[in-house]
């Protein structure tokens, strides 16, 4: 192909380069891999599948949010409650883009009466698969033209993939502690919603009282 793909790696940042990569070079790399399955025998490698492309034009946007996300939270001068909002608008975002419900809001009362083959749960999550399909079809043309050449079953497969995969990130998220205890565990005790700007206006008796001493013995470990 003359290309080189960039090399994957467990960080962010590189997923998403490597999908950009398979994206952008998506026609030639399946012509290049079926130019050469002679040679493996006519073996069909998961990336030559329709629910392998399917999948990987499914994640890439949610990844790109993602990125941005780190990025942001690798800057030097963000406080401890700007991470912990910017983690609960990336979750917000997915549950967005998936269309992520709640068992407990209150315009999902009647969430007992759907048919369990009509959504994907885990714990008080759900998506209904009707929407995750709307997302598919919006993703263009290059992946609707793998939706027809899959049997239903395998259809099914890959909508559920993707549910389990926003929810499964979504509440993850949620659950991310940035903030530490003394030996380097998510704290349970956390640092008030305050910003330096507000510290400055505080009383010196109300900075002890409600900022130190809550978490001096974390101070002292840490210090």
């Amino acid at each position: 192909m003359g290309e080189m793909c960039p090399k994957k790696t467990n960080r962010w940042l590189a997923l998403g380069s490597v999908l950009k990569f398979y994206i952008t070079h998506a026609p030639r790399i399946v012509a290049f891999l079926n130019e050469r399955r002679e040679q493996v025998g006519n073996a069909v490698p998961p990336i030559l599948m329709p629910s392998w492309w399917l999948l990987t034009y499914a994640f890439t946007p949610v990844i790109a949010i993602i990125i941005e996300t780190v990025v942001k939270l690798q800057t030097r001068d963000l406080v401890i409650c700007k991470q912990r909002q910017l983690l609960v608008l990336l979750a917000n975002d997915i549950r967005d883009m998936f269309k992520v419900r709640h068992i407990d809001d209150e315009a999902d009362n009647d969430f007992d009466d759907l048919p369990i083959a009509n959504y994907v749960r885990r714990d008080n999550s759900f998506v209904l698969l009707a929407t995750l399909r709307e997302y598919v079809d919006d993703l263009g043309m290059r992946v609707q033209a793998h939706w027809p050449v899959m049997d239903a079953n395998e259809k099914t497969i890959v909508l559920q993939t993707i549910a389990q995969f926003a929810i499964g990130l979504s509440d993850g998220i949620v659950k991310v502690e940035t903030e530490r205890d003394s030996t380097n565990n998510a704290a349970v005790d956390l640092a008030s919603l305050i910003m330096p700007m507000d510290l400055v206006k505080m009383r010196s008796s109300t900075f002890i009282s409600e900022v130190i001493e809550p978490h001096e013995a974390q101070l002292q470990a840490t210090a």
